[in-house]
């Protein structure tokens, strides 16, 4: 079995870096090698995008985020906009690794689509509609992921981490709703039965993923590790 590649963590900051070695690991189980380059490209994208998500999640009214919204996805498209000195360096740090990569058409395009998902998730009040973007959302970052990957992850395992990305993103809100509904991130109520509804719809999903992966094992394993509590942010 191949040891686990390591991202020397120097290049990033260390929580970046463990979610590029498991995604390096979790390839590494369908035959693919993720390459330190790859690796510290992914922790950047993964730091760029939480610095964008914690930055519009601190704007109160919805016609102001939509309006940082769009100042940021400027920013993607090599236009200057007025942006807080943290925020405009994530988002040139996003936009300079789509050339680097020369997928910044398809980095916007992506970072496009969650606006709405997350209006939805902060805004709806049915558990439906509440369920259906937390899964949009989750796939939306494996794409991103995805992107910056590129050839270096075959079909099989694509298709996996598009089916893992959901329910990793259902297990989230789970350990973490109470918390966005007290700090104002979301509208709906974490009831009883909206947790019922989240913990369903993951298990729902998580035969088909288990064994989908070469390891199953390894897989609960991992996953494992994020049923624990949480402290708020």
């Amino acid at each position: 079995m191949p040891a686990e590649p390591q991202l020397d963590v120097s290049f990033v900051r260390p929580e970046y870096a463990v979610l590029a070695n498991e995604f390096a690991l979790l390839a590494t189980e369908f035959g693919h090698g993720i390459d330190r380059a790859h690796r510290r490209d992914i922790a950047r994208l993964a730091s760029a995008i939480e610095h964008i998500d914690r930055f519009v999640d601190e704007v109160p009214g919805e016609a102001e985020r939509l309006a940082l919204w769009e100042d940021i996805l400027r920013v993607l498209d090599g236009e200057d906009a007025a942006l807080p000195d943290a925020l405009a360096r994530a988002t040139r740090d996003l936009r300079t690794l789509g050339e680097e990569r020369d997928v910044c058409d398809r980095i916007r395009r992506i970072v496009a689509k969650e606006v709405p998902t997350s209006e939805t998730i902060r805004n709806t009040t049915s558990k439906r509609l509440f369920v259906r973007a937390v899964l949009r959302e989750g796939r939306l970052t494996a794409a991103l992921a995805l992107v910056v990957a590129g050839r270096a992850c075959g079909g099989p395992f694509r298709k996996f981490f598009f089916r893992l990305a959901g329910p990793a993103n259902l297990v989230d809100k789970i350990l973490d709703v109470r918390y966005d509904y007290e700090r104002g991130e979301v509208a709906l109520s974490p009831s009883i039965l909206l947790h019922a509804r989240l913990v369903g719809e993951l298990l729902i999903r998580a035969v088909a993923l288990v064994t989908s992966h070469p390891r199953p094992w390894r897989l609960l394993a991992l996953g494992w590790r994020y049923l624990g509590p949480r402290r708020p942010r």
